[in-house]
């Protein structure tokens, strides 16, 4: 059974108030670690701080799934570009070294964004 915050809060005031942790748990039909779990969690939080907790939580799962998102668009972006540039490079002509060290340098570039954007996450 899932609880709200506000009965988790009411259960930990419980066992502040003298109730056994054994009792309480037993009751609810919970393990001791679930309670102890939510005492880490919610221990010094009054009702309207938990909700505003556990939207900020939402939030930052919301905004870590958009910047994945992202990324992944980059990423593919990138690998577009990657293969426009070649073509690009193969039907200008050129010297066959110059074109292996711009892609090079270039492919090289890109990575080090995406292995910076990724270390920010």
């Amino acid at each position: 059974m899932r609880y709200s915050e506000k009965q988790i809060i009411s259960f930990i005031r419980q066992h502040k108030a003298g109730v056994k942790c054994k009792a309480i748990c037993h009751k609810l039909g919970i393990s001791r670690a679930t309670f102890y779990r939510w005492r880490i969690k919610y221990g010094g939080l009054e009702v309207r701080a938990a909700k505003c907790m556990l939207d900020q939580e939402h939030q930052n799962t919301e905004h870590k799934k958009i910047l994945e998102k992202n990324l992944l668009e980059l990423e593919a972006r990138q690998a577009i570009y990657d293969g426009l540039l070649l073509h690009d490079f193969i039907k200008s002509g050129g010297s066959a070294v110059r074109r292996r060290r711009t892609l090079r340098k270039h492919a090289s570039h890109s990575k080090q964004v995406i292995i910076e954007l990724r270390k920010k996450i």
